[in-house]
C-alpha cells in the first residue's frame, strides 16, 4: 500500500499511461536531436492535440511492452483480487479496499480511459483492444469513470461513452470485441444512473442534421436500426447489441423506464416510423417477429434436441428477437405504463401468442428460447395488478392461454427455457458470445414464480370466468405444480445428502491424507534428526580425539626440546673447555717458542734444538688435535641447528671465535671455519 501511495504520488501513473499510449501505437513523441522530420508522422492525441510520433520498436517488444504495462494497470485497478468481499471494520482488507478505489480514480484523473479511444483504430491490434476493455471492466465500479465517459473534452464533437456504444452496434467491429465490450458497457451503463440518463437524453432527435463525416451520437445510431427492423429489414446483430444497450439504460432506474416510452425520437410529420420510443420498439419487435414467423424451418439450422445446436452469435433475425424479448420481459415487470401499452395492443397480444406457438420454424434452440420467452411477457400481463391500473383483467389472458396453449405446456415452456444450456452456464470468458447471464436467469425465475402464484390467486378467486375446461386446466396446473414441487423438494433433499456424504466422505480423506503426509514428514524430520545427532557426535569425537593427538604430540615436541637444549648446553660447556684448552695450548705453544727463541740466542746451536724441536712438534700435533675435536663438535652443532631450528636461538649469545660464529648461524660455512682454523704461526 505504501508503494502505490508513492507511485500515485510522485506521477507514476501519469508515466505509465503514457507509456501504455506509446506501446499501443508503437511511436513515441517528438524525434531525438538529429533525427530528420521526412520520417516522421502527423497525429492526433486523445485531446485533440497535434503531436510528431515516430515508429521506433519492433512489434514484438512493442506487444511485450503493452502487455506489461496493462498488467501492471491491472493489478493497481484491482484486476487480481477480489473488491466485492466485505471490508471489515478497518482490516486489512478495507485498508486494501481503500487504496484499489484510490489508484482506479488516480489512473482515471490520468487519461487511462482515453487509451479506449484508441478501439476505433484499424491499426490496433483486437488482442490489444480487448486488453482495454479489461481496463474499462476494473475500473466501471467508480463514479469517476462514469463521469470520465459521458464527459466531452474540447475539440472532440462526442463523448467516449457515445464512442464505445457506437462500436457494441458497429456491424465492421469483431464478435469477441462486440461481445466483451457490450458485457462491460452495459455493466457499466447499469451500475450508474448518470450513464443511463445520459444515453435516455441522445436519444432525443437533434435539431441541426449531422454534416457528413461528422460523428453520429450512439443512440441516434441505435435509433435508425430500430427503424430499419420496424420497415421489415432487420439486422440480427446490431440489433441485439442495441437491445441490450436500451435493457442496460432500464436497469433499476424507474425515472429512466418511465420516461422511455413516452421519450421523443422523432419530429411530428416526419418520414420516420414512430415518433416515441415504445411506440418504436414495439415496431420493431413486430417486425422481427414477422419476420420469424414467415421463415420456414430449412432457412435456420437444422433440427435436433432443445438447444442443442447452439449458434456461435446473433446471425439470424431469430437472435434479434430473442433479445427484443428480454427487453420487453423486463420493461413490461418494471413499468406499468409499458405493460399496459403492450396488453392494450391489438398487434402485440397476438403476435406473442404465435410466438409461443411458434415450433420449429427457426430451428429447435431458438424454439425453446423464443416459446419460452413470449411466455414470460405473457405471464406478465396475467401478473400484473389491475389495482395498479396495469391491465385491466388478466382473466382473458389466462383464458386465452389456456384455450390456445394450455397451462400446462404454458408452465412446460418456461421451464424448458430456465433449464436449456446457454441459460444455466453462460461462458466467463469476456470475449466469448453469451445469450443471457446470471442477473437474468434470477429475473427469470422470480418473474415465474410470481406468476404461478398470480395465476393460482386467480384460479381460487371468485368471479373467475373460463368455463369448465379452464377449471379443470388450471386445477391440473396447480396439482401439477405442487407435484412439481415436492418432486424438486425431495430431488434437493436428496442432492443435499449425497452433497454431505460426499462432503463427510471428502473432509475425511483428506483428514486422513494429510494426517498420513503428516506422519510421513515428522518420521523423515525424526530420522534426519537422529542422523544430524549422530553426526556431531562423531564430529565432536574425532574433534576430541585429534586434540588428545595434538597435546600428546605437544608434549613429545616439548621434551625433545629439552633434551637438545640438555644436549646443545653439554656441548655449550664442552666447546668452552675445548676453547679453554686450545687457549692453554696456543699460550704454552708462544711460552715454548719464546723459551725456544732465548735458548737459540743464549746458547749455540746443538742437541738441546732436537729436543725443542720434537716439543714443538708434539704440542703441534696436540693443537691439531684439539682442532679437529673442536671442528667435530661445531660440525655436531650445526647437525642438531639442522635438524631442530628452534635451537638456534639458545647459541644466539655466546660468545665464539668467527668459527662458533658460523655455527652459531646455522650457515653451510661451519665446516669450512672449522677445518681452518686461526692459528698463529
Amino acid at each position: 500500500a505504501t508503494c502505490q501511495r508513492c507511485i500515485r504520488e510522485t506521477g507514476g501513473l501519469a508515466s505509465l499511461v503514457q507509456a501504455t499510449n506509446a506501446a499501443l501505437l508503437g511511436k513515441r513523441l517528438m524525434p531525438e536531436e538529429g533525427e530528420e522530420d521526412e520520417e516522421e508522422d502527423v497525429d492526433d492525441d486523445e485531446f485533440g492535440r497535434i503531436q510528431r510520433l515516430r515508429v521506433e520498436v519492433s512489434q514484438e517488444a512493442r506487444w511485450a511492452c503493452f502487455l506489461a504495462l496493462t498488467d501492471v494497470a491491472l493489478a493497481f485497478a484491482g484486476a487480481t483480487s477480489s473488491t466485492s468481499s466485505p471490508s471489515g471494520d478497518g482490516g486489512a482488507a478495507g485498508e486494501v479496499n481503500r487504496e484499489v478505489v484510490a489508484n482506479r480514480d488516480a489512473l482515471v484523473r490520468n487519461g487511462v480511459l482515453d487509451l479506449l479511444r484508441r478501439l476505433p483504430d484499424p491499426r490496433v491490434d483486437v488482442e490489444a483492444k480487448l486488453r482495454l476493455v479489461r481496463i474499462l471492466e476494473a475500473l466501471e465500479p467508480t463514479p469517476l469513470a462514469a463521469t470520465r465517459l459521458e464527459q466531452v473534452d474540447r475539440g472532440i464533437t462526442v463523448s467516449l461513452l457515445s464512442v464505445l456504444a457506437s462500436m457494441v452496434v458497429s456491424p465492421a467491429v469483431p464478435l469477441p470485441l462486440k461481445s466483451a465490450l457490450s458485457r462491460v458497457l452495459c455493466r457499466t451503463i447499469s451500475r450508474h444512473s448518470p450513464l443511463q440518463l445520459s444515453l435516455l437524453v441522445s436519444l432525443s432527435p437533434q435539431i441541426e442534421p449531422s454534416e457528413p463525416g461528422e460523428e453520429v451520437p450512439a443512440m441516434r445510431q441505435v435509433v435508425a436500426i430500430l427503424e430499419k427492423a420496424a420497415s421489415g429489414r432487420p439486422e440480427p446483430e446490431p440489433l441485439w447489441f442495441a437491445f441490450h444497450l436500451l435493457l442496460a439504460m432500464l436497469f433499476a432506474n424507474t425515472s429512466v423506464q418511465r420516461t422511455l416510452p413516452s421519450m421523443r425520437i422523432a419530429f411530428p410529420g416526419g418520414e420516420e416510423p414512430a415518433e416515441f420510443c415504445l411506440d418504436l420498439f414495439l415496431m420493431a419487435f413486430s417486425g422481427c417477429a414477422r419476420r420469424c414467423l414467415e421463415s420456414s424451418p430449412d432457412d435456420e439450422e437444422p433440427s435436433g434436441e432443445f438447444g442443442s445446436v447452439v449458434p456461435d452469435g446473433p446471425t439470424s433475425p431469430a437472435a434479434a428477437l430473442v433479445a427484443a424479448l428480454k427487453l420487453l420481459a423486463y420493461w413490461l415487470a418494471s413499468c406499468p405504463p409499458a405493460l399496459a401499452s403492450f396488453a392494450g395492443s391489438p398487434v402485440m397480444v397476438p403476435r406473442t401468442m404465435d410466438l409461443i406457438l411458434i415450433g420449429s420454424r427457426c430451428g429447435d434452440f431458438f424454439r425453446a428460447h423464443l416459446e419460452g420467452l413470449a411466455a414470460l411477457v405473457m405471464g406478465l400481463c396475467i401478473k400484473a395488478d389491475e389495482g395498479q391500473g396495469a391491465v385491466a383483467g388478466q382473466q382473458p389472458f389466462m383464458a386465452l392461454l389456456a384455450k390456445k396453449v394450455g397451462i400446462e405446456e404454458f408452465q412446460r415452456k418456461g421451464e424448458r427455457l430456465f433449464r436449456s444450456e446457454v441459460m444455466s452456464r453462460p461462458p466467463r470468458n469476456l470475449a466469448n458470445f453469451r445469450w443471457y447471464n446470471s442477473r437474468f436467469r434470477s429475473f427469470l425465475r422470480e418473474q415465474q414464480q410470481a406468476i404461478q402464484r398470480r395465476m393460482v390467486q386467480l384460479y381460487v378467486s371468485d368471479g373467475i370466468g373460463g368455463g369448465s375446461a379452464l377449471a379443470e386446466d388450471v386445477a391440473d396446473q396447480y396439482k401439477q405444480l405442487i407435484r412439481v414441487q415436492d418432486a424438486k423438494f425431495r430431488e434437493v433433499q436428496n442432492e443435499n445428502e449425497q452433497l454431505r456424504s460426499e462432503v463427510e466422505t471428502f473432509m475425511s480423506r483428506s483428514l486422513q491424507a494429510s494426517s498420513e503426509a503428516l506422519l510421513e514428514k515428522m518420521e523423515a524430520l525424526r530420522m534426519e534428526n537422529e542422523a544430524l545427532h549422530k553426526e556431531v557426535a562423531q564430529l565432536e569425537e574425532e574433534g576430541s580425539d585429534r586434540i588428545v593427538r595434538l597435546e600428546r604430540e605437544l608434549r613429545q615436541s616439548r621434551s625433545y626440546i629439552c633434551e637438545l637444549e640438555q644436549q646443545r648446553q653439554s656441548m655449550a660447556v664442552g666447546y668452552e673447555q675445548v676453547e679453554r684448552s686450545s687457549e692453554a695450548l696456543r699460550r704454552e705453544l708462544e711460552e715454548l717458542r719464546s723459551g725456544q727463541r732465548a735458548a737459540d740466542r743464549s746458547q749455540a746451536p746443538g742437541g738441546s734444538e732436537l729436543v725443542l724441536a720434537l716439543a714443538a712438534e708434539d704440542a703441534q700435533r696436540r693443537v691439531e688435535e684439539l682442532e679437529r675435536e673442536r671442528a667435530d663438535m661445531l660440525e655436531l652443532m650445526g647437525c642438531i641447528i639442522g635438524a631442530c631450528p628452534e635451537a638456534k636461538r639458545f647459541v644466539a649469545s655466546l660468545e665464539v671465535t668467527s668459527a662458533g660464529a658460523a655455527w652459531a648461524s646455522g650457515s653451510d660455512d661451519v665446516l669450512q671455519a672449522a677445518s681452518h682454523p686461526e692459528v698463529v704461526p
